[in-house]
C-alpha cells in the first residue's frame, strides 16, 4: 500500500449533533426524574378524591 492511509470515522458535524442529542435527553431525565415522585402523589391524590372506593389499598 502506497500513500496515505484514509481515517474512516464519524464527521465531526455528526458527532456534535449526537453528543448535543445526548446532552438534550440528559437533561430532560435530570428534570423529569427529580419531580416525578411529586407529580405521581399529586395525580394519585386527585384520583383518591374522585374515585376513592376504586383505589382504597
Amino acid at each position: 500500500m502506497t500513500g496515505r492511509a484514509v481515517a474512516l470515522g464519524v464527521p465531526p458535524s455528526t458527532m456534535a449533533v449526537l453528543m448535543l442529542s445526548v446532552f438534550t435527553v440528559s437533561i430532560g431525565y435530570g428534570l423529569a426524574l427529580p419531580l416525578l415522585p411529586y407529580l405521581i402523589e399529586r395525580l394519585l391524590g386527585t384520583m383518591r378524591r374522585k374515585f376513592p372506593a376504586q383505589l382504597a389499598c
